[in-house]
C-alpha cells in the first residue's frame, strides 16, 4: 500500500511555474537575497509609505498508523490542528531606506482535544503555542555602490531547492520533518550585511558584487523535542550545551564574491561560523556525563549556475574544517550537482545529488538525492508537487516522499493537502520513523 501511494504521488507530481521563477532567482538574475533585489527601490509619488500583509491559516495532520514515541506517548489519528497568523509590515523610510518587521503566532488545539498530560514537557513547550519574530531588518544605501542591511534576515548562499551544501548561514526549523520545502524552514539570524557593487568595471566584464557579513547572534537548528515521534531520545534527556547565549559572545563572519554573466553565474564563499547542530561529548566520571558542543567551522566554497535553452545546471563545492563527527573534529568535502528542466509549459523537473566525505579517523561517505516534479493545471489554479529525498551512508539510510496538491479557491484563499511517507532503514534508534506517515491539509487566507 505504501509503495502504491508513493508511486501515485510521484506519477502525478508536477512544481509550480512560480517554482521555476523562484529558481531563476538562484541564477543570480533576480534573487530575493541577492544584490539585484536588495538594492532599495524608490517610492513613486502617491504610493503609500507602508504596507501590511499577512496570512491566516488552519493546518492539520493525521497519523494513519498508530505508534508510540520513545517516551511512550501515543501518536495516532489527529497529530496537528494548528491555527496560525503571519504578519509582515514594510515601511518606506526617508532617503530610500526600508524597514521590515515580520512575525507570527500559532496555537495547536490538538493538545486540548487529546489531553496535555499525555505529552512531555519538551513537546508542550515547542508545539502547543508560539509567538515570535521572523525577519526584522532595516536596509538602504550608503552610497552609489554600497548597501547596508542590519537585523534578523535570511541569506542563502546555496543553489539547491532541497539539499544543503553552501546554505549554512541560517539554521533550520526541523520540528516537523518533510512537511514543507527548505525555503520555509530557514530561521532568520541577526546580521550586519554590506554589499558593494563595483561601477567602474568595463562593459562585458559582467556584473559583480562583494558581500561581507558579521553575525552576532547564534541560533541553532530546532529539532524534534524529546517525546515527539521523530525524536528517539528517552524521557529526561536534556544535556547542557556550550552555545553562546549573548550577542557578540562568539560572532560569526562571512563573505562572498559573485559574478553574473549572460546565461551563467559563479560565486566564491568564505565563512567562520558555529555548527548549527551540536555533537555529543562524553565526559569522564562515574557515571559518565555528557554535554553538547557546537564546533567552530571554517568554510571555503564555490557555486554556480549555467543555463542552456530549457536546462539549468547547478553545482556547489564546500570544504568544511572542524565539522563534528563521532570521534571529534574532522574535515569534510561536500559537493552538489543538479539539473532542472522547464521546457514544457507548466511543468518543471529537477534532480539533485550531494556527496559528503569526512576525512580523518572517522572516514565516512554520505549520499543524498532529491527528485522534484511539479506542474500547474486549470490555468495555474491547481498546483501538484511530488518530492522524493533519499539518504544513504556507511552507517544508515532513509527516505522521505511527499505528494501534495494546492488549489486556489479564490484570489486570496488557498486549499492544500497531501501525504508524507517516511522510510528509516536500519538506523539505530530510528527504526520506527517508518510509522510516522501522515496526511496533511491546510487552508490559508491571504490579505
Amino acid at each position: 500500500m505504501r509503495l502504491l501511494l508513493a508511486a501515485l504521488g510521484l506519477a502525478f507530481a508536477l512544481s509550480p511555474a512560480q517554482a521555476a521563477l523562484a529558481q531563476e532567482d538562484d541564477w543570480g538574475f533576480d534573487d530575493e537575497d541577492g544584490y539585484l533585489a536588495d538594492a532599495p527601490a524608490s517610492v513613486e509619488e502617491g504610493e503609500p509609505s507602508w504596507d501590511l500583509t499577512g496570512d491566516l491559516s488552519l493546518g492539520t495532520s493525521y497519523n494513519y498508523l498508530d505508534h508510540d514515541s520513545a517516551t511512550g506517548t501515543h501518536y495516532g489519528n489527529l497529530s496537528r490542528l494548528r491555527a496560525q497568523l503571519d504578519l509582515q509590515l514594510d515601511l518606506d523610510l526617508p532617503r530610500e531606506w526600508r524597514l521590515r518587521v515580520e512575525g507570527y503566532g500559532f496555537y495547536d488545539f490538538t493538545y486540548i482535544f487529546k489531553g496535555r498530560s499525555h505529552y512531555t514537557r519538551e513537546v508542550l513547550d515547542d508545539y502547543v503555542w508560539e509567538v515570535d519574530f521572523r525577519e526584522v531588518w532595516i536596509d538602504g544605501s550608503l552610497g552609489a555602490n554600497l548597501d547596508l542591511k542590519v537585523g534578523r534576515q535570511i541569506v542563502n548562499w546555496g543553489r539547491s531547492d532541497t539539499l544543503r551544501v553552501l546554505d549554512v548561514l541560517n539554521p533550520l526549523d526541523n520540528r516537523e520533518p518533510g512537511l514543507v520545502d527548505i525555503e520555509d524552514l530557514r530561521l532568520p539570524v541577526t546580521m550586519v550585511r554590506v554589499d558593494y557593487f563595483p561601477g567602474w568595471l568595463p562593459d562585458g566584464w559582467g556584473d559583480w558584487s562583494l558581500q561581507l557579513l558579521v553575525i552576532p547572534e547564534f541560533r541553532q537548528d530546532r529539532n524534534p523535542a524529546v517525546g515527539n515521534d521523530f525524536n528517539p531520545a528517552p524521557a529526561g534527556f536534556d544535556l547542557p550545551s556550550d552555545k553562546p547565549d549573548r550577542f557578540f559572545d562568539e560572532p560569526e563572519y562571512g563573505g562572498s564574491i559573485t559574478g553574473t554573466f549572460s546565461g551563467w553565474d559563479v560565486s566564491v564563499y568564505a565563512a567562520r561560523i558555529y555548527s548549527n547542530s551540536p555533537r555529543l561529548v562524553v565526559l569522564p566520571g562515574l557515571p559518565p556525563q555528557g554535554s553538547l558542543r557546537h564546533n567552530h567551522v571554517t568554510l571555503l566554497g564555490t557555486g554556480g549556475n549555467l543555463t542552456r535553452g530549457s536546462w539549468l545546471f547547478k553545482g556547489e563545492i564546500g570544504w568544511f574544517e572542524g565539522v563534528a563527527s563521532v570521534l571529534g573534529r574532522n574535515s569534510r568535502l561536500d559537493s552538489l550537482a543538479g539539473v532542472e528542466y522547464y521546457g514544457i509549459n507548466d511543468l518543471q523537473l529537477a534532480f539533485e545529488v550531494v556527496h559528503r566525505h569526512v576525512f580523518g579517523s572517522a572516514e565516512e561517505d554520505t549520499f543524498e538525492g532529491a527528485f522534484r516534479a511539479t506542474a500547474d493545471f486549470m490555468n495555474s489554479r491547481l498546483q501538484v508537487t511530488g518530492v522524493a529525498f533519499v539518504l544513504v551512508s556507511d552507517s544508515h539510510q532513509g527516505s522521505v516522499i511527499r505528494a501534495e496538491a494546492n488549489y486556489q479557491l479564490m484570489d486570496a484563499l488557498n486549499l492544500g493537502g497531501g501525504i508524507v511517507l517516511y522510510q528509516s532503514g536500519d538506523s539505530p534508534g530510528l527504526e520506527d520513523i517508518a510509522q510516522n506517515d501522515r496526511l496533511f491539509l491546510r487552508i490559508e487566507y491571504s490579505f
